[in-house]
């Protein structure tokens, strides 16, 4: 019996050491200033894609192996369903309604059989908000930005903060994307750069975009992941963009949905493949901070739908979001509060011991790692705009409330826990629970500040035509 207690209280004296080294590490955190700092975003990155979150496929190994070393928070939800408004959300720290970048169109254009993307009628990130990489750089640190999306184009004021900025990327898959990345690297920190960028305070942005549609066929993983892959695009629509696929295929795509999926998996295992590579050339090591998240998600028939921007459910707003930094930070945490992509900006400006501006509308995850916090229930939103189906949510955790902007459609509660496909409409048995989360929804809405006058970003030869026109250089 003796034996017994002794071993329980080993046990619980061992357990008691491991809480308050994981505290200490916490609270020591905003004293070790990371002279290294990585965020990276992967494009159409859905939640359930990568295996650190369950998926059964090995889709992500490299992304593993961080994750495994850091902490996992499992119900982070991106503030929209598409790349715009959700990345100006991470750099604003606002909601999509505050900072105003809601819309914007890509235009295929044929140039001489060319093909080429231009962007049109998406609203400049104003000058007026401090952005993430402002904040970097005003606490002294070299920032660079590399992003593979025509949405995060220089111009569109996602530049803004950044020392030197690759942002004529375009759509580039991972591998050339990490060319640029080399490149840029080489120019701004010289040829011994794999070693130099570390020896000065830096913030480095990279944008992965691959995990977007079109879904290509990636080799060796496709073989694993579906056995029977062929060529034929009627089976398997290797490099169709969402509105070719949406031509060639009929609603609710529950057909072909599995073999787009696997395709979409094949990609997500090429991005992680990427981030690799180039992990490798920086020489991260467990003295760099890094956070690893999505924009946004995507479906594969989960609604009757595919692809992203027309839905807040969550096969489209539950993204991946990882911290590594086993220096300073606890290792294998996981975390199953309900967060938002808004807390990136606090949280990575409070491990660098960085000022902020007032205003932010996101908290530091920080707090949630202490066991011993008070017990509060994080109550997080999300918005789609005009030209979309306006919508907007509310999710405490368990509940989730879908507000339609058409007073006519039907809100929609759904109880995650029991149901987490959000198969079944709730809110007609639970009055009290809609009449509540409304609430705070109202309220929330209420209280967002609105954008200073919005003022446009084109990259059409039309509107550019049209513009020096006004300007008298052309008639």
């Amino acid at each position: 019996m003796r034996d017994l207690n002794t071993t329980a209280a080993a046990v619980l004296f061992a357990g008691l050491l491991s809480i308050l080294s994981a505290q200490h590490a916490v609270s020591q955190a905003t004293d070790t200033r990371p002279r290294s700092v990585i965020l990276v975003t992967i494009d159409t990155l859905r939640s359930d894609a990568v295996s650190f979150m369950g998926q059964r496929r090995k889709t992500t190994p490299f992304l593993d192996q961080l994750a495994d070393k850091g902490i996992i928070f499992t119900r982070a939800l991106a503030t929209s369903p598409w790349t715009a408004p959700s990345m100006a959300s991470i750099f604003t720290c606002l909601y999509p309604t505050s900072h105003g970048v809601v819309e914007g169109l890509v235009e295929r254009v044929f140039k001489s059989g060319d093909v080429d993307c231009q962007l049109y009628k998406q609203p400049l990130l104003s000058s007026s908000f401090t952005v993430l990489a402002e904040v970097f750089r005003s606490g002294g640190y070299k920032t660079v930005g590399i992003p593979a999306n025509l949405h995060l184009q220089a111009g569109t004021g996602f530049d803004q903060g950044f020392d030197h900025y690759y942002g004529q990327a375009k759509f580039l898959t991972g591998d050339r994307l990490n060319k640029q990345v080399r490149a840029l690297m080489t120019k701004t920190f010289g040829e011994d750069w794999r070693t130099t960028w570390k020896e000065q305070p830096t913030f480095l942005w990279l944008h992965y975009f691959d995990p977007h549609d079109a879904y290509f066929a990636r080799e060796p993983w496709i073989e694993t992941y579906a056995p029977e892959y062929s060529t034929d695009k009627e089976v398997f629509p290797s490099g169709m963009r969402m509105k070719q696929l949406k031509d060639n295929f009929e609603p609710p795509f529950d057909e072909i949905a599995p073999n787009l999926e696997a395709l979409y998996h094949s990609e997500v295992n090429f991005v992680d493949r990427q981030i690799r590579s180039i992990f490798e050339d920086l020489g991260v090591d467990e003295s760099v901070l890094v956070i690893i998240t999505s924009d946004h998600g995507e479906e594969f028939a989960d609604h009757n739908g595919l692809g992203h921007g027309h839905t807040l459910y969550e096969e489209l707003v539950r993204v991946p979001l990882v911290i590594y930094w086993p220096a300073a930070l606890p290792r294998g945490v996981r975390v199953d509060d309900v967060v938002s992509i808004l807390d990136v900006y606090p949280t990575l400006s409070e491990l660098a011991g960085l000022e902020v501006p007032s205003g932010l509308q996101g908290r530091s995850l920080l707090p949630l790692l202490d066991e011993d916090r008070p017990t509060h229930r994080r109550v997080e939103h999300m918005e789609l705009h005009p030209p979309h189906e306006a919508l907007r949510a509310v999710c405490d955790g368990r509940w989730k409330l879908i507000l339609p902007g058409n007073p006519d459609s039907d809100l929609q509660l759904f109880d995650l826990a029991a149901d987490p496909g959000e198969k079944h409409n709730d809110a007609a048995r639970n009055p009290d629970v809609v009449k509540r989360l409304k609430s705070l929804d109202d309220e929330w809405y209420g209280n967002l500040s609105r954008p200073p006058k919005t003022e446009y970003y084109t990259s059409t030869e039309k509107e550019l035509l049209k513009k020096l026109k006004s300007l008298g250089y052309v008639r």
